[in-house]
């Protein structure tokens, strides 16, 4: 037992050595290992028993199989293409030709004016598209604008309005003033022209011609004869073989009555 010891103590001494020296040379050369204080303790306590290294395990690496892989059908969905919108056909606008200027020119008569007829024309020039109105009453304008119309007056003074009125709704206004002065009432009478009075004719038929006032009534062996403005009358009388007597009768609105007779002496 002793003996043990005393081995102890020597290996335990010369482990010391060995440290020191080989703590030396790795200091020396500069190439050394480490050593942990672990490890160190160890050295000091017995020998070491260094553990076997593990031998290297082989890392089996799986190998890829190449499964061969069945194309997926994929469904294609047509795109519909959106319709285009058709853009606005834009109607270009024509620029209106802007109306002439509306005018009214009253040729005749002259405001003021006096007349002795019943009736006086009234005549003028306008736009040809404007509207024309006369007293109330709508005339007609000419295609060149001229216009006409026959107004009729009452005894005194008459006032004439005139109004034009174009398509854009301007409107010209004008007044005119016209007298009438009636005529004088003047003497009924009656004119026989044909035939004389006494005459010998060798025709059966002749005719009786006169004038009298244009309002009169006249009759020619009791038949109504026409009697013009003029106050003229005509009218054809069929004779009897031998004397006739041709009456004439006027009668005025007064009720005044001329007489008149014309003999003929017919030889068939």
């Amino acid at each position: 037992m002793r003996n043990n010891r005393v081995i102890s103590i020597r290996y335990f001494s010369r482990v010391r050595i060995l440290m020191l020296v080989l703590v030396v040379c790795v200091a020396s050369v500069g190439c050394y290992e480490s050593i942990s204080r672990e490890e160190l303790r160890l050295m000091r306590s017995g020998p070491i028993t260094k553990e076997p290294t593990p031998a290297p395990v082989a890392i089996i690496t799986p190998t890829s199989t190449n499964v061969p892989v069945t194309p997926t059908a994929t469904m294609v969905v047509p795109t519909m293409e959106p319709t285009p919108t058709p853009s606005p056909t834009v109607t270009p606008i024509p620029t209106p030709t802007p109306e002439p200027n509306l005018f009214l020119d009253i040729l005749e008569p002259l405001s003021g004016i006096s007349t002795e007829s019943r009736s006086i024309l009234l005549r003028g020039n306008t736009l040809p598209t404007a509207r024309l109105v006369i007293n109330d009453r709508p005339v007609t304008v000419g295609i060149r604008g001229d216009f006409n119309e026959e107004i009729n007056l009452v005894p005194g003074q008459n006032v004439i309005e005139v109004v034009v009125t174009s398509v854009v709704g301007s409107r010209l206004r004008d007044f005119l003033i016209v007298k009438y002065n009636e005529p004088a009432p003047y003497d009924f009478f009656l004119l026989i022209e044909t035939p004389i009075d006494n005459i010998q004719v060798i025709k059966q038929i002749i005719e009786v011609t006169g004038r009298t006032a244009p309002e009169a009534v006249v009759k020619v062996n009791g038949n109504d004869v026409l009697v013009d403005d003029a106050g003229n009358f005509s009218i054809y009388v069929q004779l009897r073989a031998g004397n006739n007597v041709v009456k004439i009768s006027a009668t005025n609105t007064d009720g005044k009555l001329l007489l008149s007779e014309r003999k003929v002496f017919y030889v068939p």
